[in-house]
């Protein structure tokens, strides 16, 4: 039976297999698996120590830094940083697609989710009759849900396009319902 490494494990940058095989060896020599509850490390592969200041850089206050060179063949990978703490439940992911810049007035990217959705309202109504909802998800762990509601939701004025009410769970923390405006738009 494989046993989990309870490791927190962030990658920012290229994915290649001959990364992730470097990477890999400098979780092993530098003994990440065993580290103790709490602690990190910061694996930099392709970067040089003058990429990141050992002096000024508050990354390397707070991250012991590994710096990793590329295996053979492989000089022309793309930058890859590992970012590793020893916690109690495994994740492991790439930060590539977990920031970005959070839209403010998401009224826009609403109102096409509802679009999309109502081209198939009738074939809804037709099954489940009148009483349609919509609940609209936005994962904000990922850069493709990063949005902000403003504190007065009547300020959106989103057509709901005859569904009832048009819910917007907000991973991980909040559900909101999305005031009816029909015909505005």
């Amino acid at each position: 039976m494989k046993e989990e490494i309870p490791l927190h494990v962030r990658f920012l940058g290229g994915l290649e297999e001959k990364n992730m095989e470097a990477v890999f060896d400098a979780m092993l020599e530098e003994n990440v698996f065993t580290m103790e509850v709490g602690k990190r490390k910061l694996i930099c592969l392709g970067a040089r120590d003058t990429d990141i200041s050992k002096n000024d850089s508050s990354e390397n206050k707070i991250w012991p830094i590994v710096f990793v060179s590329a295996k053979e063949g492989n000089d022309r990978s793309l930058p890859l940083k590992v970012w590793i703490t020893r916690e109690f439940i495994p994740r492991w992911y790439s930060v590539d697609d977990r920031v970005g810049w959070v839209v403010q007035n998401p009224q826009k990217q609403l109102q096409h989710a509802i679009d999309d959705k109502a081209k198939k309202i009738g074939a809804y109504k037709k099954n489940a009759g009148e009483d349609i909802r919509l609940l609209l998800f936005a994962d904000r762990r990922n850069a493709s849900g990063m949005l902000a509601l403003p504190d007065d939701l009547s300020s959106l004025t989103l057509d709901t396009k005859g569904f009832r009410h048009v819910y917007l769970y907000m991973e991980v923390d909040e559900v909101a319902v999305i005031p009816a405006y029909a015909g505005i738009l």
